[in-house]
């Protein structure tokens, strides 16, 4: 199965440098700059020049007149290219088909999205694609890196959404009063379920839909797996109306009777 790269990538298709451009963050900007010299098969490096308030680069053939400057805008991270000179006055020297800043960490930035949502994307595969979007060889084992550093990043998130959950529970019924939250945990305070109704939700079906309520569950599919449980109803329109919901470690007689 092929992916389309460039749509896990925002404004993919107009990939240029100009001057006012501004970035949330140094790597941004890094990133930014390694997918347009990819693209234009030229290679380029950062400047030693660069400190905490400036980054440079250069191209990479001697005297070539190509070089971007961005500077940090106030004390926070946000970056700005201030001067641009988007021309070569060189031939690029790469090998076609190679290229140097095509790295494990380039490549996480085009495919983490895809393995977010699918998990089995093989290394074989991300060769593949990538050849295929940018004309760029790399090798099974920097596609392997590439795919575990996007499967532990996807991870801790996981792990930190999941530690966020009694912090969203309190905002939500601080926020939307008559909402209800349960969170259930056991061992070593390890997530077993969540339960959420938002308040507007029980008001809407009470005034607006038809007096019955059905349940499902499915499976999820993610690294920690578990249970997705749903309460809906019709509305007037005869559109499925959602009412509650709940995630929870499997489906039983104890996790149907709770939620």
């Amino acid at each position: 199965m092929e992916y389309d790269l460039d749509d896990n990538i925002d404004n993919a298709s107009t990939r240029e440098l100009f001057i006012g451009q501004e970035f949330s963050s140094r790597s941004e900007f890094r990133s930014f700059v390694s997918n347009v010299a990819i693209e234009r098969n030229f290679s380029c490096s950062a400047s030693s020049m660069n400190n905490s308030r400036r980054i440079i680069y250069t191209c990479d053939q001697p005297n070539c007149s190509w070089r971007v400057y961005a500077r940090s805008i106030g004390n926070g991270n946000i970056v700005k290219i201030s001067t641009l000179e988007s021309r070569h006055s060189c031939f690029s020297a790469l090998t076609i088909g190679r290229h140097r800043l095509a790295s494990a960490a380039w490549i996480k930035s085009r495919i983490i999205d895809i393995i977010r949502d699918n998990q089995s994307y093989s290394a074989a595969q991300i060769v593949k694609d990538i050849y295929r979007e940018h004309r760029v060889h790399v090798t099974y084992s920097k596609a392997w890196r590439a795919r575990e550093m996007s499967l532990a990043e996807i991870n801790v998130s996981y792990v930190e959404a999941y530690g966020s959950l009694e912090e969203y529970g309190f905002r939500i019924l601080e926020t939307n009063p008559g909402s209800r939250f349960f969170l259930k945990t056991v061992e070593n305070n390890s997530f077993q379920r969540v339960y959420i109704c938002f308040k507007a939700c029980i008001d809407g079906f009470l005034r607006g839909c038809l007096p019955v309520i059905s349940t499902d569950a499915t499976f999820l599919s993610s690294k920690y797996q578990g249970i997705l449980f749903i309460a809906c109803a019709h509305d007037p329109n005869y559109q499925l109306y959602p009412i509650a919901y709940a995630v929870a470690e499997g489906e039983n007689n104890d996790s149907w009777a709770w939620f």
